[in-house]
């Protein structure tokens, strides 16, 4: 019943970053009644990446589209090694052995080592998950989806195996809390990029398709708990090793099977690297080339013409503030945060925020 509610959960919060995405699209209502009639009809005339990824998709000539199937995949299994992580100190702690040389048989160190997860991953997700989206400033390029993913991956993992060789309560909440904050960073850039990577009419599916994970995480991890610590009665230190092993698998198949958001990279004008992952994409639906066998499907010039409007439209929407262009020059990964967030709670966006997060907030009693 759990895991049919947080996939309907889930499933339901694509809809409000659908939603939440037409107030960025440059082919959406808002954004084309700001444009010229010119620029209208340029952009009309473009295909847009939506429109490329659902014609992929739908693509029925190459046969099984094997290669997309791993690509979820391996972010559902770094969707697992959060679970894994998070569930293993639930068993950690019924280990006499930990219980007597880690806790002392002392409630409050107990508590000490569950909060301080929770609080790498209040940190991690509020803090370090938001750097996904910056774009970046004076010249540097932003981190991105992926860097940012993989990054909060490798951060588990290593303060996971590490955990196994803490001498006390206090290195062992430290090394917990570092995985914390990996957890909480790593949950925002996946499921952007599950939804970025899926075709309109699929993203539902595929987002609970990548949530289901957590529950082969939490299976993988009462496995673990029940072979190690109850059949084999081995230390409690191997079995925080084993748990780490979802983490590191996860992180090595997001290293060579995932690349960056191709929406990420054309919204920030980085073209030339996105066109190349576009096509991968297409190559991994099995579609290759459009009818005439001669073209890509998706060009540079669609890309450069649908995105570099929509940036002109902005420039010139604050030519008059000048103050403000550089407040956002300054700290606009922020402001764009708030900004967003802000979004979440207009028009008919809180009417389905509010009961999403209530229903997120009853099940973390879970």
């Amino acid at each position: 019943v759990v895991v049919a509610i947080q996939s309907r959960t889930l499933a339901s919060t694509t809809t409000n970053i659908t939603m939440l995405s037409t107030t960025t699209n440059p082919t959406s209502e808002r954004s084309t009644a700001l444009l010229s009639s010119e620029d209208v009809e340029f952009v009309q005339q473009t295909k847009s990446l939506d429109s490329f990824l659902e014609e992929a998709y739908q693509n029925k000539t190459g046969g099984t589209k094997w290669g997309y199937w791993f690509l979820m995949g391996s972010l559902g299994i770094a969707n697992a090694s959060d679970a894994s992580e998070i569930l293993c100190l639930s068993y950690i702690l019924t280990d006499e052995s930990f219980r007597q040389t880690i806790l002392h048989h002392t409630a409050w160190r107990g508590s000490l080592l569950a909060s301080t997860v929770y609080f790498g991953m209040f940190l991690g997700g509020l803090l370090v998950g938001t750097l996904s989206d910056f774009p970046g400033v004076r010249g540097r390029r932003g981190r991105g989806r992926h860097s940012m993913l993989l990054a909060a991956l490798w951060c588990n993992s290593i303060a996971a195996v590490l955990s196994a060789i803490a001498q006390n309560v206090y290195q062992l909440a430290l090394l917990r809390a570092i995985a914390g904050l990996g957890i909480g960073a790593s949950i925002p850039p996946l499921f952007t990029l599950t939804t970025e990577y899926a075709p309109p009419s699929q993203r539902g599916f595929f987002v609970t398709y990548v949530a289901s994970f957590w529950m082969v995480g939490a299976i993988y991890v009462s496995l673990v708990g029940w072979l190690l610590l109850g059949y084999w009665s081995v230390s409690w230190r191997i079995f925080t090793v084993t748990c780490a092993f979802p983490t590191t698998l996860g992180a090595i198949l997001v290293q060579f099977l995932v690349k960056e958001s191709p929406r990420y990279l054309a919204v920030h004008g980085r073209y030339d690297e996105a066109l190349p992952i576009i096509h991968w994409l297409g190559r991994s639906m099995k579609c290759h080339h459009n009818d005439n066998n001669d073209e890509p499907v998706m060009t540079l010039q669609d890309l450069q013409s649908l995105y570099t409007v929509s940036n002109n439209n902005n420039n010139n929407n604050n030519a008059n503030t000048t103050s403000h262009t550089n407040l956002d020059r300054r700290c606009s990964g922020l402001s764009k945060f708030f900004r967003t967030t802000k979004d979440l709670y207009r028009g008919d966006l809180v009417r389905t925020t509010i009961p999403l997060q209530i229903v997120w907030f009853a099940l973390s009693f879970g």
